[in-house]
């Protein structure tokens, strides 16, 4: 009986410390880019839709330090919800504005600062995005639709990296997720008449 138990201890120390580093594992960032293939695709009365990014990034902006960056996930949810079914025309999905901007945040110093944790940074993000429909016929758009948001995230002192780009992924789903909220309701109202099967 002795002997029996003997051989069980080294193995149950094992198990005990193998499920000890399991709890202790590192969080894995959640970096996922948007994804809006839950969500019916808007079949529309076009030969084709295009996303044309007139986006400059000016100097004091990091959205290019983002895992996806807006104007990219403007690009993942034109891929996800719109469906050109038609024969003729054109939906242009036109990217105007697509910025994130760095702003540092006061915070307290001396002792009083030292214990406590506070936000340092505001990211300000804004997406500006317009569609435009053109029909053969005509150079000019036929119907025409603009949205725009605007997200904010503050983030704290002696934030890891790994933690900053996880908020930057999360900036870019909420922005993405106001996004199609707007754009969903403007293409209900006024492109319904070049909606298939509407």
């Amino acid at each position: 009986m002795f002997a029996f138990f003997s051989h069980r201890k080294p193995l149950a120390l094992v198990l005990c410390l193998f499920a000890g580093a399991c709890l202790n594992e590192p969080r894995v960032a959640d970096l996922s880019p948007p994804s809006f293939r839950d969500k019916p695709q808007i079949m529309l009365e076009v030969a084709d839709v295009r996303v044309r990014n007139d986006y400059v990034p000016r100097g004091g902006t990091v959205e290019g330090r983002f895992p996806t960056s807006p104007a990219q996930g403007v690009e993942i949810w034109a891929q996800d919800r719109l469906k050109a079914v038609g024969t003729s025309g054109l939906l242009e999905v036109v990217i105007q504005d697509a910025s994130v901007t760095e702003k540092p945040l006061p915070v307290k110093s001396g002792i009083e600062g030292a214990l406590t944790k506070e936000p340092n940074i505001r990211y300000d993000g804004t997406l500006e995005v317009s569609l435009n429909l053109y029909t053969p016929e005509r150079a000019i758009a036929k119907t025409h639709a603009d949205a725009r948001v605007n997200v904010s995230r503050e983030l704290l002192e002696k934030t890891s990296e790994s933690e900053r780009r996880e908020l930057f992924a999360a900036m870019t789903r909420e922005m993405m997720s106001k996004l199609d909220t707007q754009l969903d309701h403007s293409i209900h109202e006024y492109f319904a008449g070049y909606i298939a099967n509407n």
